[in-house]
């Protein structure tokens, strides 16, 4: 799960805003892009682009008179329907990837979808960008004090409406799960979440979920309750800043769920099967 703790105060980003696009607006402040903007919307800043009326050069900073540069790149073979039908393994697996760990945007200046993940798990990311005919680069990110990361950014208004459709929202706290899911691919979205979101602990037997969307966490618990009659139980945790945290906590039946979400799975965390296959043997 990802997460950043936004102290940054008004004036700073008030100051960076009339400076800087976002993008580089972020990397002075070594943040993430969608944090950035985040703190913006929170602090009601506009962007660069609405107080000077200009655009910026996202890799130089170089001021771009009209008509000039291209806003976003392109790619002609990025297939933009991938989830406008939820109807195959991979496309439910990913879904639920991006639910624990992705984000959208539809702001007038920037439509994309962002996944972003440790690098010794982003290998899963290459085979997104597969399904997706991504073209470009999977940019390697290095923050201070966090373990390097990769993440995926594909700039489409029509993929990134999709997802929003199939309840990827703009922050984790208010992804939902799709009522266009079919019953037979749950397991997939939900490997997906786990390999995001989830934990394996092998003291207690038990394996937790936990995410910011109380509407997310819900749906999974209605899921075990109706695939297996297991009970699950759910706490709320709450940051400093204010932000709720839901933990899901399949005890006594875990064995089931991870059976039931990685058993015959062709696309994984590798990392993450590793965990469950040891549980499984452990706890036969």
């Amino acid at each position: 799960m990802q997460g950043i703790k936004l102290s940054i105060n008004k004036e700073t980003i008030e100051l960076l805003a009339k400076q800087y696009s976002d993008t580089l607006a972020a990397q002075k402040l070594n943040i993430a892009v969608s944090s950035f903007y985040l703190l913006r919307k929170k602090y009601k800043v506009p962007s660069f682009t609405k107080l000077t009326k200009n655009k910026q050069n996202r890799k130089t900073g170089e001021v771009l008179l009209p008509g000039q540069g291209v806003s976003h790149p392109q790619y002609n073979n990025l297939k933009i329907e991938t989830f406008d039908c939820i109807d195959t393994e991979h496309k439910a697996y990913f879904l639920g990837l991006m639910a624990a760990d992705g984000h959208t945007s539809l702001k007038p200046d920037a439509k994309f979808m962002s996944l972003e993940l440790q690098k010794p798990d982003s290998e899963v990311l290459k085979r997104f960008a597969c399904l997706l005919n991504y073209e470009g680069e999977i940019e390697s990110i290095s923050r201070e004090g966090k373990k390097p990361s990769e993440k995926l950014l594909v700039y489409s208004r029509k993929l990134t409406e999709s997802l929003i459709k199939n309840g990827i929202s703009e922050t984790t706290e208010t992804h939902s799960i799709s009522t266009f899911l079919p019953k037979e691919l749950r397991r997939h979205f939900l490997r997906g979440l786990i390999d995001g979101d989830g934990h394996v602990k092998f003291s207690t037997k038990a394996l937790n979920l936990t995410v910011s969307s109380e509407a997310l966490i819900k749906t999974v618990s209605e899921w075990c309750l109706e695939e297996f009659n297991i009970k699950t139980s759910l706490k709320v945790r709450t940051l400093k800043s204010g932000k709720l945290f839901y933990r899901l906590t399949f005890g006594g039946k875990p064995k089931l769920i991870l059976k039931w979400t990685y058993q015959d799975a062709s696309v994984y965390i590798e990392r993450k099967k590793v965990e469950a296959e040891k549980w499984l043997c452990l706890f036969k």
